[in-house]
């Protein structure tokens, strides 16, 4: 017979052609994520146009789900073991999802929140594209293939696109919830009134770390209070441009101080910050309460009630609470390092 016999393809040959594969998968799922992020910011895909106010199941829910499903549809069957798929998938969803956290900001408390989440969408992913691969080998004739495969595929890219309009319908459950701290004091009532009500400019060598502000928070700066009684304005600043606008709605003197919240922003309000009285979570009351516990001693509650509007507010509850104590115990540690200093 004429013609060149064949050349052996090496093993090593085939390891270097599947590896090469699998990080284009890789850059593939990115890319998908990233055209989904595109997407999702449009006004076609958030209420007003407003980034913060994003579908969220079906970006961080669907997108991830598709993600891990494409990269087992498309891995090499020789290496199509789970951990390879999961590695494969979870990497470009990790990946994506980073790059859209850098280009827009707002988004990076939804997505820390939301890892776990997240990362249990993208297995569901992979073990769907299991069962259809299953399925697939056991029911569906050859020659029907090729066509099952772009209909499916079309439907299963477009999918989040599809979720994200409806999920937008759904009015959102509002969940009311209330936060207290509190911490033991060394200094009397009286002092610990008087740096409670208004408070002094917090020095940078005050400001310690915190996981709130880790999170994109900014940091309490001071308070006013532009005269002592119920219906008085105290004010809070933040870093960054944030106030909370208090109306005073109970006062004690000495013992108990409440206020009504009004969140208000600047033009220079980054978007982490717009989720502060946004759409999904506002804080609506707060208030002290100081307990003697003798001369010298008392102990300060903080509280705090906030509204949680999201549709998964069962799990965001547990993130918005953490974070709630996580800011409250930095407020009284701040009050109490103040005092005990004296």
């Amino acid at each position: 017979m004429d013609g060149k016999p064949k050349r052996k393809v090496k093993e090593a040959d085939i390891e270097t052609w599947t590896w090469r594969r699998m990080v284009l998968i890789a850059v593939l799922g990115i890319g998908y994520g990233w055209l989904m992020h595109l997407i999702f910011k449009g006004k076609l895909y958030t209420n007003a146009g407003d980034e913060n106010g994003m579908a969220l199941v079906a970006f961080l829910g669907v997108v991830p789900m598709i993600i891990g499903g494409l990269s087992t549809y498309l891995i090499p069957t020789v290496k199509r073991d789970t951990w390879t798929v999961l590695i494969v998938a979870c990497s470009s969803t990790a990946i994506f999802l980073g790059l859209a956290v850098i280009t827009s900001t707002g988004l990076i408390i939804c997505v820390l929140m939301a890892l776990p989440f997240i990362f249990v969408f993208v297995i569901l992913g992979v073990l769907a594209m299991k069962l259809f691969r299953l399925v697939e080998r056991r029911f569906i004739q050859s020659q029907d293939k090729s066509k099952r495969y772009h209909v499916f595929a079309g439907f299963t890219l477009l999918l989040p696109l599809v979720i994200a309009p409806l999920e937008l319908d759904i009015e959102s459950p509002i969940w009311y919830r209330n936060v207290q701290d509190e911490i033991v004091i060394n200094a009397s009532a009286e002092a610990v009134w008087e740096n409670i009500i208004r408070m002094e400019t917090i020095a940078p060598e005050e400001q310690r770390p915190s996981i709130y502000h880790t999170l994109g928070i900014p940091r309490p700066v001071r308070a006013t209070l532009d005269y002592e009684g119920l219906g008085a304005e105290r004010i809070g600043y933040f870093e960054e441009g944030l106030t909370f606008v208090e109306e005073i709605i109970e006062w004690d003197e000495y013992h108990v101080v409440r206020f009504a919240v009004d969140v208000r922003h600047n033009d220079g309000s980054t978007a982490v910050l717009r989720h502060i009285g946004g759409r999904y979570f506002d804080v609506v009351e707060a208030g002290y309460e100081i307990i003697p516990l003798d001369a010298e001693h008392v102990i300060l509650r903080l509280e705090s009630d906030y509204r949680l509007s999201t549709n998964f507010n069962g799990y965001g509850a547990f993130w918005s609470d953490w974070i709630m104590h996580d800011f409250q115990n930095y407020v009284l540690n701040t009050v109490k390092n103040r005092l005990e200093a004296q």
